[in-house]
C-alpha cells in the first residue's frame, strides 16, 4: 500500500470511502525524517550551483568562490495528547572554495557575544542575537 499511495491512489481511497464517528486512540510518537536534495536538484538540471567557480553567488558575496555543496530537507511530526505539531526546514548549505591559506588572526569568542548577521551591500540587518554560552 505504501509504495502505490500517492496523490491519486489517495483521492481515489476518499472516493470509496464512508465516514464514521470513532474513539480513536493512538500512541505518542515522534517522527523525523531527513533527506539530501542534492541529486534530485541536479536531475532537475540546477547544476551551474553546484560547481566550483561556475555558482553565482555575487549578490552574496564578492569573490566567485561559493558553491552549494548540498541541499537537505528535514521534517518532524509530534504527536500526544495535547495534539499534533509538525515542522520542517529545508537548508541550502554553502561551502567556501579556498586556493591559499592567509594568515589570519585569531579570535577564540569564549564569553559571552552579540552577534549580527548582515547583508554589507544593501547595508541591511537581517537577525541580531546574543550568545551567552
Amino acid at each position: 500500500v505504501e509504495k502505490n499511495l500517492d496523490n491519486s491512489y489517495f483521492a481515489l481511497i476518499r472516493q470509496g470511502s464512508k465516514s464514521y464517528n470513532v474513539n480513536l486512540s493512538l500512541p505518542r510518537m515522534s517522527l523525523d525524517y531527513s533527506v539530501s536534495l542534492k541529486e534530485h536538484l541536479l536531475a532537475l538540471g540546477v547544476e551551474q550551483a553546484f560547481l566550483d567557480g561556475k555558482a553565482n553567488f555575487s549578490r552574496i558575496r564578492d569573490e566567485n568562490d561559493l558553491a552549494i555543496s548540498n541541499v537537505v530537507h528535514q521534517s518532524t511530526i509530534d504527536l500526544n495528547e495535547v495534539g499534533v505539531e509538525a515542522s520542517a526546514a529545508t537548508a541550502v548549505i554553502i561551502r567556501v572554495k579556498t586556493t591559499s591559506i592567509k594568515k589570519s588572526k585569531i579570535f577564540n569568542a569564549n564569553r559571552p557575544f552579540v552577534f549580527i548577521i548582515s547583508d554589507k551591500r544593501n547595508d541591511r540587518i537581517h537577525f541580531i542575537g546574543k550568545f551567552k554560552g
